[in-house]
């Protein structure tokens, strides 16, 4: 009985699932083409029109808006570099290396809060 309700269900519950899914597409696509500046393809620049535990530093304007982010310092090779006016470590013996994402390089986070820096100072 159980199994026959569940094989009567099945095909319900993936139209319904299907439709969330096509929807949240559609508004996606939408949304893309014709919404605010900052959902257009392309715009993963790390700018921000919010600033809420004032962690990023006004970048410019937006109209009436303040845009917020922050500057990289990156190698021609596209390395995350920190800032000159970081100090130099003294001890390069040894180094942590890491292969990823925006995560690992960092995307909208200071260079000393990345978690290979922290990561390094925990073992140094």
């Amino acid at each position: 009985m159980l199994k026959r309700t569940i094989e009567h269900l099945f095909p319900k519950i993936l139209i319904i699932f299907i439709s969330i899914v096509l929807a949240l597409l559609f508004a996606e696509i939408i949304l893309r083409f014709y919404g605010p500046k900052y959902y257009k393809f392309g715009e993963f620049t790390g700018r921000y029109y919010t600033n809420p535990r004032g962690y990023h530093k006004p970048m410019g304007k937006d109209g009436r808006y303040t845009i917020y982010g922050l500057s990289y310092n990156a190698s021609p090779e596209g390395y995350r570099l920190p800032y000159a006016s970081l100090p130099k470590q003294s001890n390069k013996d040894n180094f942590i290396l890491s292969l990823g994402d925006s995560f690992t390089w960092g995307a909208g986070v200071k260079y000393e809060d990345i978690y290979l820096v922290l990561l390094e100072g925990f073992f140094s």
